[in-house]
């Protein structure tokens, strides 16, 4: 991650970002106040148990070292199955109003065979 140019936060996650077709990580946030609190959110989709799905998941940043997040402070919010490796799509960005806002794609394979578009 890099803030100005400079890098400044390593999240050690690579096995959960680099998944086939369009999945992997979708989006990624910082706390309005992550100055002071060190939160920040991931929006991504991975395989569990072989079947994919889109993980909403809090981290914070290490305390023994402000450049890495601490995997022990993960806290999934929630997740929901993605049916196929394409339209994952997805974001997830904070308001003027300090509320979390996350978007998604349909999750439809090539033609939207589940009619979801």
């Amino acid at each position: 991650m890099y803030l100005n140019f400079q890098k400044f936060l390593k999240v050690e996650v690579f096995s959960l970002i680099c998944q086939p077709g369009e999945a992997g990580l979708l989006g990624l946030a910082f706390h309005p106040d992550y100055k002071n609190n060190g939160y920040f959110f991931r929006n991504y989709t991975t395989k569990v148990s072989g079947n994919l799905e889109t993980a909403i998941v809090l981290y914070k940043v290490s305390n023994a070292d402000a450049n890495r997040a601490d995997p022990a402070s993960a806290t999934v919010l929630f997740t929901f199955d993605q049916p196929f490796d394409n339209h994952n799509g997805g974001a997830v960005k904070f308001g003027p109003d300090g509320y979390l806002y996350i978007s998604t794609g349909d999750g439809g394979s090539w033609g939207d065979p589940g009619n979801n578009g």
